[in-house]
């Protein structure tokens, strides 16, 4: 399968894309294999690089998620893209930038997959019927505010059916959702283009792009879970997802005390009902 994608991601087939995609789009840097592409973007960023450089590679050997997880990334499977930006933030609103960049992943991806298909689930998972589609890891710099970020996206994009039971986890692909194989350039190019629209609305009106994002969010209105660490034990605690605060932080209403109180760097899991 992955044959097909041979030289897809070249920069002579990228370029003239992600230049028609957006104004805002600065270079481009592929690597066939890199150890991470948040790592290379970091290091653009200590240069003279401007906003939006993007850094794509057809293979990660280092790929990581949230709370350093491996990100498999194999050749030819997915699109794993970094993208520099020097938002200039407070650190509050840096929040929001992890929240923005999956509802411009998801805007993307329903370009592909279809209207219907893509939600999103706190606090930075694209999903699809419930499976991971594409997840989300935003890392920066600056003492006082956010001087630069880099948004890491890795999107499933060919099958992979002997790797699900290696995740460990329900995933999926935009293949698999579509029914046929994708061009990454051209899944580059509308991801560049809606991350440019949603991160101007991150700068001028951080509360719209919550509301979006909280309006596509299958966790919102859901008994949820999540595990807490006090000392040497760990706790589990249910609540009712409510909404967003305006820092990206999910609301929860907890069980037993029902008093509202933010998530901020949680994993939260949805309850299911019980079977009789």
């Amino acid at each position: 399968m992955g044959e097909t994608y041979l030289g897809e991601l070249e920069p002579a087939m990228v370029v003239p894309l992600l230049a028609r995609a957006s104004e805002k789009f600065s270079s481009y840097h592929y690597f066939p294999q890199i150890g991470s592409t948040n790592d290379a973007a970091k290091e653009l960023a200590r240069g003279s690089a401007g906003e939006i450089a993007v850094v794509v590679a057809d293979c990660q050997t280092q790929g990581r998620g949230r709370s350093g997880r491996r990100w498999i990334s194999e050749p030819g499977r997915g699109l794993w893209v970094s993208l520099l930006i020097r938002p200039n933030l407070s650190h509050w609103q840096a929040g929001v930038l992890s929240l923005g960049a999956a509802v411009a992943v998801a805007k993307a991806l329903r370009l592909h997959c279809g209207q219907g298909q893509v939600a999103l689930k706190w606090p930075n998972d694209v999903v699809a019927y419930q499976r991971k589609l594409a997840g989300i890891l935003v890392e920066g710099g600056g003492a006082t505010q956010v001087n630069w970020a880099v948004v890491g996206i890795g999107i499933n994009t060919g099958r992979f059916p002997e790797l699900k039971e290696t995740i460990g986890r329900q995933v999926t692909s935009v293949e698999e959702i579509a029914g046929k194989p994708v061009s990454r350039a051209e899944l580059l190019a509308d991801l560049v283009a809606a991350f440019a629209d949603v991160y101007a609305l991150i700068k001028a009106a951080p509360t719209q792009v919550l509301t979006e994002f909280s309006s596509q969010c299958e966790t919102m209105g859901q008994q949820i879970m999540w595990r807490e660490v006090h000392g040497a034990e760990e706790i589990t605690n249910r609540g009712l997802a409510v909404g967003l605060d305006d820092t990206g932080a999910l609301l929860v209403q907890t069980v037993g005390d029902q008093r509202i109180r933010p998530l901020r760097a949680s994993e939260v899991a949805l309850v299911r009902p019980e079977r009789d």
